[in-house]
């Protein structure tokens, strides 16, 4: 078991420097996971990360003290990014995972709800059934 501390907090002006590092380092990890590419991204400005921090929220996971990752909400691409996690490696957050199968669930219903509601047939109408 380790002891390493992890901390989320809300990324702020001047975490622009991080927030690319960790961006790129998630796309050179994962390129398919983001709608960007790493060319893109190494691109921006420093102004064109603190545009992407003001249009929505932004959290900066961080173990140790150093940052490993980061959570954006929507309307700034909506992605989620862990990369160079120091010690514990690649992790997963079981939040995200139980909320992604929860949406499923409700998908998977919503796509078969006629099955299951009234319909108006009822098997147990001898008018209704043929023998």
């Amino acid at each position: 078991m380790s002891d390493m501390q992890f901390d989320v907090r809300r990324a702020v002006t001047g975490d622009e420097p991080g927030l690319r590092e960790l961006r790129l380092q998630a796309l050179t990890d994962s390129p398919g996971a983001f709608s960007s590419t790493y060319e893109r991204e190494l691109a921006r400005t420093t102004e064109d990360w603190r545009r992407w921090l003001a249009s929505g929220a932004t959290f900066i996971l961080e173990a140790g003290g150093a940052p490993c990752g980061t959570l954006a909400t929507p309307g700034n691409d909506s992605t989620l990014a862990a990369a160079g996690a120091p010690s514990p490696g690649r992790f997963r957050l079981e939040s995200v995972d139980i909320v992604r199968g929860v949406i499923m669930i409700f998908m998977a219903l919503d796509h078969t709800r006629d099955f299951f509601g009234i319909t108006g047939f009822s098997p147990t109408d001898p008018a209704q059934t043929t023998i």
